[in-house]
């Protein structure tokens, strides 16, 4: 009897389902009505991407750089929030999309609330509607990211990711004097034309400036 009574259910569905594609090969419901659906699948690679808002692809390129770095991703993960709505909102957002791009099915994230969440330095969110220089933002983000921390160990560990210590170094031939200060620094600008490779750039960044006569006349001068 139950055999019977789940056949006629299981039939009426099939017939139900079957009025449903009649439908849709009809014109009940026109070209409009239809979704690709492919466009929501990931893609094999099973790397879940990022929607671009406007004009957010240079802040995309650079979540998505730092999302691959993963010492990088497992230090934001371990991260101590407390404030997730106020203070650390920057660092909670960075944390549920970096989760989304590690853990999700979606072929993109939208990173909307990443972006309401990182300040310009006059004190408004980013404007997705504006291109932003990758390297302005960068310096941006990072100084957003770092304001954020709880406390200075958590800063040194995000220094030592990503930073690191330049030293300008000054000496005349016509003196002993040396002249040396330290700055901070969280990227460099490499040269690309004319340089076959990292090394051949990052070479040329160090290498040291001949000073003219003139300037290093004065630089002896002020020291004696």
């Amino acid at each position: 009897m139950l055999s019977q009574v789940l056949s006629m259910v299981f039939l009426k569905l099939v017939c139900h389902f079957q009025i449903l594609l009649n439908l849709l090969d009809s014109e009940v419901f026109p070209d409009d009505y239809y979704v690709d659906r492919s466009s929501w699948v990931q893609a094999s690679s099973r790397l879940t991407g990022i929607h671009n808002l406007s004009n957010t692809c240079y802040m995309n390129s650079l979540v998505n750089q730092l999302f691959m770095n993963v010492d990088f991703r497992n230090f934001i993960f371990s991260v101590e929030v407390d404030d997730p709505n106020g203070n650390q909102n920057l660092l909670y957002q960075l944390q549920f999309l970096f989760a989304r791009l590690q853990l999700g099915n979606d072929k993109a994230a939208y990173p909307q609330e990443l972006a309401h969440s990182i300040i310009d330095f006059e004190g408004h969110p980013i404007n997705i509607h504006i291109q932003m220089d990758v390297d302005e933002f960068f310096n941006l983000l990072f100084h957003r990211i770092e304001g954020q921390f709880n406390n200075n160990e958590e800063r040194v560990r995000f220094r030592k990711l990503y930073g690191g210590v330049l030293r300008h170094t000054i000496k005349s031939r016509e003196c002993t004097h040396v002249s040396s200060r330290e700055e901070d620094f969280a990227a460099i600008q490499c040269d690309v034309r004319g340089k076959n490779t990292l090394e051949d750039s990052l070479a040329s960044y160090v290498s040291g400036e001949m000073m003219d006569g003139g300037t290093s006349f004065e630089f002896c001068a002020n020291r004696r």
